[in-house]
Formats: structure tokens, sequence, C-alpha cells
């Protein structure tokens, strides 16, 4: 199962540590053939194992026979038999047993190392003088491939999306169209505060989860002196940029059309979208602050209300601005929903005539 999971999303290097440890001769042949045709479709596949059987060797390409601590031989497969030169009544045993029976013995004078051919061209990081931005597309290139091999994800979240805007769109469906009244004016300035509130949710919690899940290895890599640690941090925005505001976008698209809040002035549109778009961006920035004063994403996920219920409960639909303590205040002062939602405001009512 463990197998399995790993390789259902192609991955292009895999390393695995005696895969086929208390499988029986079967499962073990059809792992090892599962690893297999990774290889021949361009993955790097790295593997270690105990007393293969001739069919497992068999699909093997590559070598690399260790004894007492030593490297025996490491070179094409195929000619591990030979170079290795076991005793005459070794030699009539299969290739994978002879090579075990040379192993177990106590060899005093190991053969001379075969080296292997080099058959895989490496991606190397860029060294750390390269400048900064060989460096930042290199890891938002990695970025962009990752989140690609999640697409069941990606498409979960624009379904989601699509279906939620479908239910707020057949909830308010032409309250701004035919008339404009007091229920109509409600219903509208409900659909505007929704569109920032599930913007901003949107884009705040995709950010808990992508960072924890780049953070160790952007730490090892620091460590290593391949990358800085804010340069990965910027990687993972870059990567991750295009899908938290494609959602907003589709949010928008739905719910417009069906609502048609302008009554037939498409042209608002676009006032629509930029500001849903400045919303997702605040949101995803609130995200990543929350996640860097979190020490996980669970406690990082827990604490998140914390900071957004006040900016709901303040954005200008519940409370009035004058109504508003003046020691909270300043969270509007901060506050993208409430922002967002003065300038969808704005552009909903601008010279709007109301009728009796």
């Amino acid at each position: 199962l463990a197998v399995a999971l790993e390789v259902v999303g192609s991955p292009r290097l895999v390393f695995a540590d005696e895969p086929t440890s208390g499988l029986d001769s079967q499962l073990a042949a059809s792992v090892v053939k599962t690893l297999a045709k990774l290889a021949k479709g361009g993955a790097v596949v790295v593997f270690s194992i105990h007393q293969p059987s001739q069919r497992c060797f068999d699909l093997c390409d590559d070598l690399v026979v260790l004894a007492h601590g030593r490297t025996l031989y490491t070179g094409p497969a195929a000619n591990a038999v030979t170079q290795l030169a076991p005793p005459p009544d070794v030699m009539t045993l299969p290739p994978a047993e002879a090579i075990l029976e040379v192993a177990a013995r106590d060899v005093s004078t190991p053969p001379p190392l075969v080296k292997a051919p080099r058959r895989f061209a490496m991606a190397r990081a860029p060294a750390p003088s390269a400048p900064f931005y060989a460096r930042a597309l290199a890891l938002a290139h990695r970025g962009v491939v990752t989140q690609l091999r999640r697409w069941p994800l990606i498409v979960a979240q624009f379904a989601t999306c699509a279906v939620f805007a479908s239910l707020i769109g057949m909830l308010y469906e032409g309250d701004g169209r035919p008339r404009i009244d007091q229920k109509g004016v409600e219903n509208v300035n409900g659909y505007l505060f929704m569109l920032c509130t599930g913007t901003l949710f949107s884009s705040l919690f995709p950010p808990l989860q992508l960072f924890f899940r780049g953070l160790a290895l952007a730490r090892r890599e620091a460590a290593s002196g391949a990358y800085g640690l804010p340069l990965s941090v910027l990687a993972m925005q870059l990567a991750d940029v295009v899908l938290q505001q494609a959602l907003p976008c589709v949010f928008v698209s739905v719910t417009y059309r069906l609502i048609d809040p302008r009554h037939g002035l498409s042209s608002r549109l676009g006032a629509f979208l930029l500001v849903a778009q400045a919303v997702a961006f605040a949101g995803a920035s609130l995200g990543y602050l929350i996640a860097c004063l979190s020490p996980d994403s669970e406690f990082a996920t827990v604490v998140a209300p914390l900071f957004v219920f006040p900016m709901i409960l303040l954005g200008g639909l519940y409370a009035n601005v004058g109504a508003i303590p003046v020691e909270a205040r300043w969270i509007n002062k901060v506050n993208p929903i409430n922002y967002g939602f003065q300038a969808v405001s704005q552009a909903q009512w601008f010279s709007t005539v109301s009728e009796p």
C-alpha cells in the first residue's frame, strides 16, 4: 500500500528501502515490476533488497552489491556474475543466487570496482552563486510541478468553488435585476459581503497547509546552502499564486452572472474581479503570517478563526461603523473584508437610483 500511494503521482525520483520485505515471492515480483515500469517511464528508481528472486533480479538495470561493509560490485546487473568471478560450484547457480553466495563468503580481496555508466542526466539545483532570479525560478518551477501532481485536489477545489458559487447565485438570483427596493438592496449587500468573506476564507487556509508541507525541505536546503529560507518561502507563494487567484475569479464570474447586481451593466464585473483579487492576496498574506507564528499546521488551523471572525463581525454588514467600540476600531485599519466590502459597495451602488 505504501508503494502504491507513492507511485500514484508518477514521481521522477524514488528511493525505496527494502520494499519487498515481508512479502511472498509473487507480491515481491509484482512490486519490483511496478518499480521497473516507473524506471522505463523515465523515473530514477533506487531500492535495496535482500535475497531477490531471479525474476526480481532480471528486472534490475544497474546493481550495487554490498558485503561485510564493502562494495563488491557496481555496474550493469547483467555483468555482475562475470565481474565477481564466483567459484565453479557457484557459477552453475542462477545469477541472483550466485551473487548472494559470493557476497556471503569472506572475500579478503574484493574485485576492482567497475564504474557504472552515466545513464541519467541528473538535475542539479543552481549553485548559491547563481542569480537570484534563477534560483527563484527553479524553486517556483519545482513548486508548480508539485502542485500539478496534486491535480485531484485542484479539481476538487474548483468544483467546490463552482458549486458554492452556484448555490449563492441561486439564492440571490435576480435580486439586483428586476427592482432596487429594500429587499433587493439587503440581498445584494448580503451577496457583496459573502463575496469578500468567501474569498478571504478560500485564500487563507491553503497557505497554512502549503507552508508547513514545504517547510522541512526548505530548512534542509537552507542548512545545506542550496537556497535561503526566505527564497524558499517566496517560491512557495509564487507556485500557489495562480491557483489562489483563479478561485475568486470563478466565484465572482458565476455569481455575478446569476445575480446580475448591476442589472445588466456587465462593465462593473471588472471592478468586482479586482476587489476579489485584492482580498485574495490579503487572505493569503494573512495565512502565511499565521503559519509563521504557529509551531505546526494543526495549531495554525485552530487559531486562524481568532484572526478572521473579528474581521467578519466588524466588516461593515453586521455592525454599523459608528457602533463599533473605540477600542476595536483599529481592527478595520487592517481588515481586508472591510476594505473589500466598501469597494464592491461603491462599485455596486454608485450612481444607482432607487425605485419607489
